[in-house]
């Protein structure tokens, strides 16, 4: 339990370190993930949906992770911005493609009694292996994350 976030049963802040000081030996790349719209979706629908909506995040995520040809895993920072840590090198089409479907996946919700937009920005970033500190790699993430942001939402830009 230390280890995990108890709402969606992802890793939490204290396990990404761990996992990160485990793998240092490799490449990687850091997903930094917020979904847009998901205060409306407390504020309207309530704490529960948006509880359940975490959740579903979480599983979708992992489902995502799994297909992955690398290692990795899902971390829960706090509120709705998550982390996915994968370990191991990959071209950049294939994280491209690991962000679309992350984005396609995450997008795609029915509320049946109203319609909320609810999508996801993310902001990815690259290392190599021993390079940067597990916080010098977060805030570059949060950065691409805020430019995807800005830049409309529902997307990804890399640091």
């Amino acid at each position: 339990m230390a280890y995990r976030d108890h709402l969606t049963g992802c890793y939490n802040r204290n396990f990404l370190e761990n996992f990160f000081k485990q793998n240092t030996k490799a490449e990687g790349t850091i997903f930094f993930l917020d979904l847009d719209g998901f205060k409306n979706i407390n504020d309207h629908l309530g704490h529960e949906a948006g509880d359940f909506i975490l959740k579903e995040v979480s599983l979708r995520i992992d489902k995502i992770i799994q297909k992955s040809p690398l290692t990795g895993a899902n971390f829960r920072l706090g509120g709705d911005e998550l982390v996915i840590m994968l370990i191991g090198a990959i071209p950049k089409e294939g994280i491209d493609e690991i962000a679309e479907s992350l984005i396609s996946s995450l997008s795609l919700w029915d509320f049946h009694t109203q319609e909320f937009n609810l999508s996801v920005s993310i902001g990815i970033v690259r290392y190599k292996k021993e390079e940067q500190s597990l916080r010098e790699l977060l805030v570059r993430a949060d950065n691409a994350l805020y430019r995807s942001k800005v830049s409309g939402k529902n997307t990804y830009r890399y640091f």
